[in-house]
């Protein structure tokens, strides 16, 4: 009986070796693909995770320079020492500095004493002439000078040395000499034209002395001339200089890690992240 058993198996076998091929098939070629994609993501994801390193180091190598460097840059640009300072004063204080000193100025050269000194020279000019006193004057008739001792008046003739002159002959300018009333005018005329041209010269004076103390007083205070005229603060100007600077400094970094990131692909094929830290 065994052996008849023995004989029915072998029978069976040469018709049962395909079907457990095949079937060995389905299991094996799916497992191998299974395990064949797995070993590939992982493989993907160290060499991804590898570049994502070498990336983060190059990254971590591209900082932004410092405040107090770029500070420093900026001051240097900028031409001014650093650090740069505040303005000691205001514009409205550096004003009235410059203006109280310059009306201060002008007193002292401008001062009454000074215009009572003309006004005294101008009324001994202006005097009329006494006998005996040597004159000279123009005549309406003469392209000359008349000069000589005055002999006095002999009605409306002005007696000169031996000569005669009438009075409507003497020219305006030096009429005074011969008529009370008219050195009096003219005393009087020049005195005005000596207090107002006294007057416009200590305003003129006045004015161009404030303009030379501030222009003094704002380059001693933190400030400087521009292209234009004005006056700016330089911590003004060096803070402007400062944030343009930084913004570009910050410009080139940013623009040095998208150089750097794109430079890193996987493969050749794949863009490569940062990573970003939690």
């Amino acid at each position: 009986m065994p052996r008849k058993l023995s004989q029915n198996r072998k029978k069976r076998d040469p018709h049962a070796m395909p079907a457990l091929k095949v079937i060995a098939g389905f299991v094996l070629v799916p497992a191998i693909l299974i395990i064949a994609a797995v070993i590939c993501i992982q493989y993907y994801r160290i060499s991804y995770r590898n570049e994502q390193e070498v990336l983060a180091k190059e990254l971590s190598e591209v900082k932004l320079m410092p405040d107090e460097d770029i500070r420093r840059e900026a001051a240097k640009s900028a031409k001014m020492e650093y650090p740069v300072k505040p303005p000691s004063k205001t514009p409205a204080q550096i004003a009235n500095e410059a203006q109280a000193s310059a009306i201060k100025l002008a007193d002292e050269k401008f001062n009454q004493r000074n215009l009572a000194g003309q006004v005294t020279e101008t009324i001994k000019s202006f005097n009329e002439a006494r006998p005996g006193q040597q004159i000279k004057f123009m005549t309406r008739t003469k392209p000359d000078m008349v000069c000589g001792t005055y002999k006095g008046k002999d009605g409306i003739f002005i007696l000169v040395n031996t000569g005669k002159y009438s009075m409507r002959d003497i020219d305006d300018e030096f009429k005074y000499l011969f008529d009370s009333d008219a050195a009096t005018f003219r005393t009087q005329e020049k005195i005005k034209e000596i207090r107002n041209n006294f007057k416009a010269d200590g305003d003129k004076f006045t004015g161009e002395t404030r303009k030379k103390i501030e222009q003094e007083l704002y380059a001693s205070s933190g400030y400087v001339k521009t292209d234009s005229g004005s006056w700016r603060a330089k911590s003004e100007i060096f803070d402007e200089t400062f944030a343009l600077l930084k913004q570009q400094k910050e410009s080139d970094r940013q623009e040095e890690v998208r150089s750097i990131i794109q430079k890193h692909k996987l493969f050749g094929l794949f863009s490569v992240e940062p990573e970003i830290n939690k």
